[in-house]
C-alpha cells in the first residue's frame, strides 16, 4: 500500500509540474509578455558607493554626461512573474536590487518563457569610492568608470570591463564566464578568478596582478609592466604580452607538459629546460610568475 501511495504521489506531482510547465509554454507562445520600463535619478554628487544585485538581468553601467545617476530598467516579462525591485539611496551608498519571486512550491519555472531585462545605471563623470557587482547568469558590463575599489562577481554571466580607472583594488570573479578588459588603468592590486571562463585584455596598464583559471586561457596585452604579475591555471595557457618592451624582471616558469616560448631579449636565464624556466632581466624589479599543468605560457 505505501508503494502505492508514493507513486500516486509521484504521479500527481508530475502531471502538475507539467500542467504548469504547458501553461508557461502557451503563455510564452502567445501574447503573455507585458514590457517593464522603470526609471529613477539621484544626484551624483551624494553617491559615493554603488551596490547592484541581480539573479538574470543584465547589467550596463556607463558613464554620461550629467550630474545625475540614473536607473533604468527596460524589457520584458511574463505577466505572470513578478520581480522584487528596489533602489535605495542610505549613507552615500545607491544599492539597487533586482530579485525574481519565487513561484508556487517556491520554485521559479523559467524553462521556456525567459524574460528579457536590462539595468542601465548611467552615472557622471566622477570618481566613486566602491562599485559592487553581484549577479547569477546575467551579462555585466561596465565602461567609463573610475572608482577606488572595483568587485564583479557572477557564475555564468560575462564581464567586461573598459575605460576603467581603478584606484586600489579591483576583484573580478566569474565560474563560466568570460572576462574580458579593456583599457584598464591602476596602481593597486588587481585579482581576476574564473573556472572555465577565459580571460582576455588588451591596452592595460596595471600594478599587481593574479590571474587565476582552471580550464580557461589567458591572454592578457599590457603597455606596460608596471607591477607583479602571477598567473596560474590547470589546462589553460597563458599568453602574456607587453607594447613597451620591459627593462628589468624576474621570469620564474613551470609547468607540468606545457611548453614554453619566449620572444623576448635580453634574459639572462639561470635554468631553461623542459617545462620550467628561470631567469633575469635588468635589475629583476617585478616579477612575472606562470605556474601551469598542462597550460603553454607565451612571452613577447
Amino acid at each position: 500500500m505505501k508503494k502505492i501511495a508514493w507513486f500516486a504521489l509521484i504521479v500527481l506531482f508530475l502531471g502538475a509540474a507539467g500542467t504548469l510547465i504547458s501553461i508557461q509554454v502557451t503563455d510564452a507562445l502567445g501574447n503573455g509578455k507585458e514590457k517593464v520600463h522603470k526609471e529613477e535619478s539621484f544626484p551624483g554628487d551624494q553617491v559615493q558607493d554603488i551596490n547592484i544585485e541581480t539573479a538574470f538581468t543584465n547589467v550596463h553601467l556607463i558613464n554620461g554626461e550629467n550630474r545625475q545617476v540614473q536607473v533604468e530598467l527596460a524589457g520584458q516579462t511574463t505577466a505572470w512573474k513578478k520581480h522584487d525591485f528596489e533602489v535605495n539611496l542610505k549613507g552615500g551608498e545607491l544599492s539597487i536590487e533586482l530579485d525574481k519571486r519565487k513561484n508556487w512550491l517556491g520554485f521559479s519555472f523559467g524553462l521556456f518563457a525567459k524574460d528579457s531585462l536590462d539595468l542601465f545605471v548611467t552615472v557622471p563623470d566622477q570618481a566613486f569610492q566602491t562599485l559592487t557587482l553581484q549577479t547569477s547568469s546575467a551579462d555585466v558590463k561596465l565602461d567609463g568608470i573610475a572608482s577606488s575599489v572595483a568587485s564583479v562577481k557572477t557564475s555564468s554571466g560575462n564581464i567586461l570591463m573598459e575605460n576603467q580607472q581603478i584606484n586600489e583594488e579591483l576583484d573580478i570573479r566569474s565560474s563560466s564566464g568570460d572576462v574580458t578588459l579593456r583599457h584598464l588603468k591602476g596602481v593597486g592590486r588587481t585579482e581576476i578568478h574564473t573556472s572555465s571562463g577565459e580571460v582576455s585584455g588588451e591596452d592595460l596598464s596595471l600594478g599587481h596582478t593574479e590571474a587565476k583559471t582552471s580550464s580557461g586561457d589567458v591572454n592578457l596585452t599590457y603597455s606596460e609592466l608596471a607591477g607583479d604579475f602571477f598567473a596560474d591555471t590547470s589546462s589553460g595557457e597563458v599568453d602574456l604580452s607587453f607594447e613597451e618592451t620591459p627593462s628589468s624582471f624576474i621570469i620564474d616558469y613551470s609547468s607540468s607538459s606545457g611548453d614554453e616560448r619566449i620572444d623576448m631579449d635580453g634574459i639572462d636565464y639561470e635554468r631553461r629546460a623542459e617545462h620550467e624556466v628561470m631567469g633575469q632581466k635588468g635589475e629583476g624589479k617585478y616579477q612575472i610568475q606562470v605556474k601551469t599543468s598542462s597550460g603553454d605560457f607565451h612571452l613577447e
